[in-house]
This record gives structure tokens, sequence and C-alpha cells, in this order.
């Protein structure tokens, strides 16, 4: 389980809306204190909300505005939904080569099917995205954050 500290905002009968602060890795390191890559990881920083359900029985008269919760969500969530946004387009992309290859016997044309295929792996994995196979786990638990502490 991938775990995340954040604040609530906003409470609803199956669930909690919790902001969480987007860090870097950058901060974790020992050079920190002589590094500029911090400052740079530190100006982009912003928050984000993500909507975590309760694994129990709503818990929704426990909770109050502002509690800090720690909310998580499965690995293997995380390893499908990256297979899918790097893996698909990369294999596009090798299509792609090979096929323009194949008919045109060229290094420019190989260069170009490259391209092309990593565009197309690409827009094909924002339209999985937005129409469908994001919808599709709805009743999946394991594509939801899960709040994982009590308040307090």
């Amino acid at each position: 389980m991938l775990k995340e500290t954040g604040k609530v905002i906003s409470i609803d009968a199956d669930g909690l809306w919790v902001e969480t602060l987007n860090a870097s890795a950058c901060g974790q390191c020992r050079a920190r204190a002589g590094c500029g890559q911090k400052l740079l990881a530190g100006y982009g920083q912003s928050s984000s909300s993500i909507k975590a359900l309760f694994t129990t029985s709503p818990q929704m008269h426990i909770w109050q505005v502002g509690d800090s919760v720690e909310i998580g969500i499965n690995e293997n969530a995380l390893v499908k939904s990256a297979m899918l946004a790097y893996v698909l387009p990369l294999l596009s992309m090798v299509a792609s080569i090979v096929v323009a290859h194949y008919l045109f016997h060229s290094e420019i044309a190989s260069v170009l099917g490259a391209v092309f295929g990593l565009a197309l792996g690409g827009g094909c994995v924002s339209c999985i995205i937005r129409r469908g196979k994001a919808h599709s786990h709805d009743g999946d638990q394991q594509f939801h954050a899960v709040v994982l502490s009590a308040p307090g």
C-alpha cells in the first residue's frame, strides 16, 4: 500500500476529500542544503485534492474539515496505470518503426515512423483514460484511494 498524508477539505457520506502537497523527492537527500535543485523543486510545488473512500462503515461523523489524514492506494493499481501510460506508447513506436522501415527502407522514414508511433500511442492512452478505462474501475476498490487512519 502506497501511503500519503493530507488534510481533509470536505466530507462525503462515502469518503473524504483530501488535499495533499505535490512534493518532489529532491528535499529528501543529504545534499539538500547545498543543492540548487531543491530551490527549483520548491518553486513548483502545488497541492491536489483526491477523494479517499472509507474502508469500513461510513465514518463521516468522526471527521472534521482540517483534520490530518493518512490515505493509501494499492501498488498494483499504480503498476497497471504505469504500464498503460508508458508501455503502450513505446510498443506503438516500435511497431511504427518496423512498418515504416519495411515499407520505405529508409532511416528518415523510420524516424518519422517513431515520432508518429509515439504520438499515436500517447493519443491512445489519452483516449483510454478519458473515455472508458478510468470509469470502468469505479466499483473496483483497488483503483481508489482509501482512508487509512482515524482522526486524532
